[in-house]
């Protein structure tokens, strides 16, 4: 079962910011259908989006490596 965690994850410079949208044909990877990956500045990632976080763990605190946004009715 998934549960929905508030968590704290800091973010630095050098994190990536990727949106995560659906391609309407084929992408890229010759898949229909498959996720395409375009920038996305940080400042347009707003409470409550649906992100996927790649963390470090090097410190006592999870830094982040890359967040990826996508819209959750496209999953």
């Amino acid at each position: 079962m998934t549960q929905l965690e508030r968590r704290t994850i800091g973010i630095l410079p050098s994190t990536e910011f990727v949106r995560l949208k659906r391609a309407s044909g084929p992408a890229p990877s010759g898949w229909v259908g498959d996720f395409v990956e375009g920038a996305l500045p940080g400042w347009q990632v707003k409470p409550g989006d649906w992100v996927t976080v790649t963390v470090k763990t090097d410190d006592k605190r999870p830094t982040a490596v890359r967040i990826d946004v996508s819209d959750p009715r496209e999953l």
